[in-house]
């Protein structure tokens, strides 16, 4: 399920998305958006950074698989309701890139508004699909 609706920015270092909360999403419980949520949210986010490197890196758009490798920090401090959007920010912090496959190290930060909801430092994995 995609969770980014825009992306309003986007740099070699940095990428700022939005995203709504629909009732049917499947990470909606009670009227909030979960934990799992936020953080597939900012997995998502993270990755638009590793695949401008390979459009960069090939002038053309390329598929990816992605996986989430390890988060070294992750805090929770608020939890938006459905029917919001959210704002994701994230900066790129190493980036290991082999022409098949790259690691990105990146710091994230999702909003609703102003109100700081996750700060998180992840690791994801990108692989090329081959056709």
């Amino acid at each position: 399920m995609l969770m980014v609706d825009s992306l309003v920015d986007i740099s070699d270092k940095k990428v700022h998305t939005t995203f709504e909360i629909l009732p049917d999403n499947i990470f909606a419980e009670n009227g909030v958006f979960n934990e799992a949520g936020l953080i597939e949210n900012a997995a998502q986010t993270c990755s638009c950074i590793g695949a401008f490197a390979y459009y960069k890196a090939e002038n053309k758009a390329i598929p990816l698989i992605g996986f989430i490798s390890s988060i070294k920090k992750l805090d929770f401090f608020n939890l938006p309701e459905v029917g919001s959007s959210i704002q994701t920010e994230a900066e790129l912090l190493h980036f290991f890139y082999s022409g098949s496959h790259s690691l990105i190290q990146i710091a994230c930060t999702i909003f609703q508004e102003k109100k700081l909801l996750l700060q998180a430092n992840m690791t994801l994995f990108l692989e090329k699909v081959m056709p």
